[in-house]
């Protein structure tokens, strides 16, 4: 199965080189892929540009060498119930300056399938679809739960989660279904390189979520829980990327 060469323009538009096979890095080493860990580009998932990179493929006669006459590297963000393989390949023109904090996936175009990625389904992942979340039926769900508890603030920024970051988890919370996010906490006793959520001021990377920054109370918890706990599918679970460590906050939860 031939796999072709990803890059992207500046106006982050997604091309395909006909001369260059796609590679994928692992470690600090760049790797050809088997044909059995590509799989067709899964529902939900979405290709993104990596800036200040240049793609990375082999040609015909097996030379490895910058896309010519491309442009940034490519990869896919999987949604839930997949695991990369490996990450793409390619080269930084700067670097100094760091990568968005994204779970960047090996990616490229096949006469076959279409696109592809480097990755494994691991588990069912129709419940974790975009497909399954409509936005007007969440901000219509969002507007309901905020009048019926106008003082939670747990509400307030599980919204923010929901519409903005498209948090899957924090959808079901407003869509009374399947796992409900409750973050409980805004510190944290760990000091995680790639956390989503919060970065030292010198450490030259931009979060891409925003952390949660007050503490809840037990009712406005216990009104969350009780809540999305009336459905017999419905189970609930800590906030994953918009907050700390909930451990910090025992009192709370035990």
């Amino acid at each position: 199965m031939r796999v072709y060469a990803l890059f992207a323009d500046d106006n982050n538009q997604v091309f395909d080189h006909p001369a260059f096979t796609s590679l994928a890095r692992m470690a600090d080493q760049i790797v050809e892929v088997d044909d059995t860990e590509w799989i067709p580009l899964p529902k939900g998932a979405t290709l993104v540009s990596m800036p200040n990179t240049r793609a990375i493929g082999v040609d015909a006669e097996g030379n490895m060498g910058v896309v010519p006459d491309g442009g940034m590297a490519v990869g896919a963000l999987l949604p839930q119930g997949y695991t990369r393989l490996m990450v793409p390949a390619y080269v930084k023109e700067n670097k100094e300056e760091p990568f968005p904090l994204f779970g960047y996936t090996a990616a490229g175009w096949t006469e076959e399938f279409g696109f592809v990625v480097a990755a494994e389904c691991t588990d069912d992942p129709d419940r974790w679809s975009p497909t399954n979340c409509d936005p007007d039926e969440l901000e219509e769900q969002v507007s309901v739960f905020r009048k019926e508890f106008p003082d939670n603030r747990l509400f307030d920024h599980l919204a923010h989660c929901a519409l903005d970051y498209e948090c899957l988890t924090a959808s079901n919370t407003f869509l009374n279904r399947w796992e409900g996010s409750v973050p409980v906490s805004f510190a944290c006793n760990a000091g995680c390189f790639g956390c989503i959520s919060e970065q030292p001021e010198d450490s030259g990377f931009s979060s891409p979520q925003t952390r949660m920054n007050f503490k809840p109370t037990v009712d406005e918890l216990t009104q969350v829980m009780l809540k999305h706990l009336k459905n017999e599918d419905s189970i609930v679970s800590f906030g994953q990327g918009c907050e700390g460590e909930p451990s910090t906050q025992a009192p709370s939860i035990i």
